[in-house]
């Protein structure tokens, strides 16, 4: 069957009038220029196809109600392939077009008072009823320069800022809120993960009820550090039978990600939140499903202030031990030479320090030193390293993977005797 151009414009319209409730009394006419219009006067459509108004010229098609929706679709699916209720695509086909711009489907919900709407939604996506339900889907793929999925942002840069040669699921320009839990596959790269008290604060420390001086040192030292491991996803473990889609080809069942693969394989590192909330309670907070969870990044000034406090103690402690390489004559209160070890035995500081992968420690002794150590204590008096010295030698070497972070205590033990303490900071 042949239809002339009209007889299928006419086709063509008439079967959008049907999702368009013309508001007037309207008959179809179609122009010289082989425009149509559904208006109840026949003045020269400006679109292509124009109902109940004359329609603009920069739109193929234009429609004017009121108080209804613009289109209504309904596409009932009998087979086990995907059917869409509406399918825009948007084809450059001229391979010299090369600063021009592509867009599928563009929503623009606006008003023309200022507070004429109380929402507005670009593009709205609802799904139920599912075994997959995904209101809103983008996927980007691109043998050129850059893209992304979703892109939002709150300027209008239209994704020219994504960089070069990068590709992401989702890239947010612009402050990005979430409310609910983040639950993180991988690294986390930024500027600014907290922000600062004098950021927060207005006033002075008293107004806002800020106190400086909280011993914390004590509180944390009781905490325990507890290993475990992550298990799989039961999505990673089983192994779904696949299915042919007409649509998409294969599914199958998803894989883990390189990152994932080691996330799952290596120990893990936590503290118990029924121990710190006995301490301090402002830094655990509890879901609603009755599991607690810990604010680490709260718990950062806490532990820089527990150094700063372990410091001034082990400054202290050395301020008042009595020296070693004199021995002093209570009867005439002179202090004499007396020819032992501990006169020429020296104990340097460590180099660097703090020290994130190596640090060197030096001493000297003296030739006729029976046995020495070196031994290096935690902060809780626990020994690490016993590490036995001679004469021969002028220093050792600590790898920062022998132990774990933070700050250790190491002293020159020669003859049964300590000569001297210092102190070290291993971070990573």
């Amino acid at each position: 069957m042949i239809f002339t151009r009209s007889f299928s414009k006419k086709l063509a319209v008439s079967s959008l009038i049907l999702a368009f409730p013309l508001t007037v009394s309207a008959q179809l006419k179609v122009f010289s220029d082989g425009h149509i219009s559904a208006l109840s006067s026949f003045t020269q459509a400006k679109s292509p196809i124009s109902i109940n108004c004359l329609g603009d010229t920069s739109y193929l098609i234009t429609a004017k109600v009121e108080n209804k929706r613009v289109l209504s679709c309904e596409v009932t699916n009998t087979e086990n392939y995907l059917r869409y209720a509406g399918c825009f695509k948007a084809l450059a086909t001229s391979s010299t077009l090369t600063n021009n711009s592509a867009v599928g489907v563009r929503a623009d919900a606006s008003s023309t008072s200022a507070i004429g709407l109380k929402r507005a939604y670009g593009i709205m996506g609802c799904s139920n009823s599912a075994k997959y339900s995904i209101g809103v889907f983008g996927m980007a793929g691109s043998t050129y320069e850059r893209g992304a999925a979703i892109f939002g942002t709150t300027s209008s840069n239209y994704g020219t800022i994504i960089p070069s040669g990068e590709m992401y699921a989702g890239f947010f320009h612009g402050n990005v809120m979430i409310t609910g839990n983040l639950t993180l596959n991988g690294s986390l790269n930024g500027l600014i993960l907290g922000q600062s008290s004098n950021m927060l604060l207005s006033g002075n420390e008293e107004e806002n009820n800020v106190k400086s001086s909280i011993s914390v040192s004590d509180k944390l030292a009781g905490l325990q550090t507890t290993v475990f491991q992550k298990a799989e996803p039961s999505y990673y473990s089983t192994k779904e039978s696949t299915v042919v889609d007409e649509e998409f080809g294969e599914e199958v069942a998803p894989k883990p990600t390189f990152i994932e693969e080691q996330y799952y394989n290596k120990n893990h590192y936590a503290l118990s939140a029924e121990q710190l909330e006995k301490v301090f309670p402002e830094l655990v907070y509890e879901q609603e499903d009755g599991s607690k969870s810990i604010n680490y990044m709260e718990m950062i000034p806490l532990l820089v202030q527990t150094i700063n406090e372990l410091q001034g103690r082990l400054a202290t402690l050395e301020n008042d031990k009595t020296p070693k390489s004199r021995i002093v004559n209570e009867t005439s209160n002179v202090s004499s030479p007396v020819n032992t070890p501990a006169v020429v035995a020296k104990l340097a500081q460590n180099t660097p320090n703090p020290f994130t992968e190596r640090t060197t420690i030096r001493f000297t002794l003296p030739e006729d030193v029976q046995n020495a150590y070196i031994y290096i204590f935690d902060m809780t008096g626990k020994m690490q390293k016993q590490l036995p010295v001679d004469a021969s030698m002028q220093s050792i070497t600590i790898n920062g993977y022998e132990l774990s972070a933070g700050m250790y205590i190491y002293s020159l033990v020669v003859n049964g005797k300590e000569m001297d303490t210092k102190r070290m900071i291993l971070s990573k």
